[in-house]
């Protein structure tokens, strides 16, 4: 998966969020005029600050619909349904740009909606390297080809693990597909996300701060770095569960090859082989979750060091 260069920190006002500031300046003005007994009437720029707003939750609902729909038209395979959806994302999402509502209300629609658009492209970019139609991930577009904050766009990437590893548990679920492709699908989603988690922590390493003061968060698990340790957990049970599948692929050739075996020379040789090859897996699983329970546990002891 390649991503392109987002904006950098301290970048300027995007076009949509002048326009805002012009509006609420025009607003100011009139609100003067009101003071000085002149025809403008507060209540009526109040009314449409309301409708605004109101409006504003219409088009995210609408987008958010939009989004889950797309995802399932993705994993169906259903072109014209996914270019419909993908329309209708990108309609309420300009509308959303072009709201004049007060400052919050424009970072909480901004945020939430643009976290489900960039998390549809990522998995739009991704899911076919997946499941294996193609050779490599494709591209994610940046914050400046949507028009989003940056740090709108690190937070949306934070939830395409999630939303990756339910789709490939539905994928595995045809009975057709058979254990060598089940084991090349997880790999391949182990491959992305690692890469997904590494792009991430290489932003909150240094601006971690910086990303969630621009959004607002104060929730540890809506913060930059509790998205990426939400991310960070779902990959080391993806792992995990990469090992148990060739584990079980490992034993279930072993009982496959016992059933058909002569037992000659050649053949007790080669389930020797097998063998030691189940034994070395299962003792690779053990480790990982006992690694995996030692985390959880430390875990714990930092996030409720009085043990409630």
């Amino acid at each position: 998966m390649t991503t392109r260069t987002s904006y950098p920190m301290g970048a300027i006002l995007k076009r949509k969020e002048k326009e805002k500031v012009n509006y609420f300046r025009e607003s100011l003005r009139n609100d003067r005029e009101q003071l000085r007994g002149e025809e403008v009437s507060l209540a009526d720029l109040f009314e449409k600050l309301r409708r605004s707003i109101g409006q504003g939750y219409q088009n995210l609902t609408e987008h958010n619909l939009a989004s889950k729909s797309a995802i399932n038209a993705l994993k169906r395979g259903d072109e014209d349904n996914l270019e419909t959806h993908k329309n209708t994302m990108r309609a309420c999402w300009d509308r959303i740009l072009s709201l004049h509502v007060p400052n919050s209300k424009f970072t909480e629609f901004t945020s939430k909606a643009g976290q489900e658009l960039i998390e549809f492209f990522a998995v739009e970019a991704t899911w076919p390297y997946i499941k294996g139609d193609k050779r490599e991930p494709g591209a994610v577009p940046s914050a400046e080809d949507l028009e989003m904050r940056p740090q709108t766009r690190l937070h949306g990437l934070g939830d395409v693990p999630g939303e990756l590893g339910k789709m490939v548990i539905d994928l595995l679920l045809d009975e057709s597909i058979s254990r060598e492709e089940a084991i090349a699908i997880r790999a391949r989603l182990v491959e992305v996300v690692q890469m997904i988690v590494d792009y991430l922590t290489s932003y909150e390493n240094t601006y971690g701060l910086v990303i969630d003061s621009d959004l607002g968060r104060t929730h540890y698990f809506a913060t930059f770095r509790g998205v990426i340790q939400r991310a960070e957990q779902l990959l080391c049970r993806m792992k995990e569960e990469l090992i148990a599948a060739r584990s079980n692929h490992a034993l279930m050739s072993l009982l496959e090859k016992l059933a058909g075996t002569q037992h000659d020379d050649h053949e007790d040789q080669d389930l020797d082989a097998l063998v030691r090859t189940c034994k070395s897996t299962q003792a690779s699983v053990a480790r990982a979750v006992a690694d995996a329970h030692d985390r959880d546990g430390e875990l714990n002891e930092v996030l409720h060091p009085d043990g409630h």
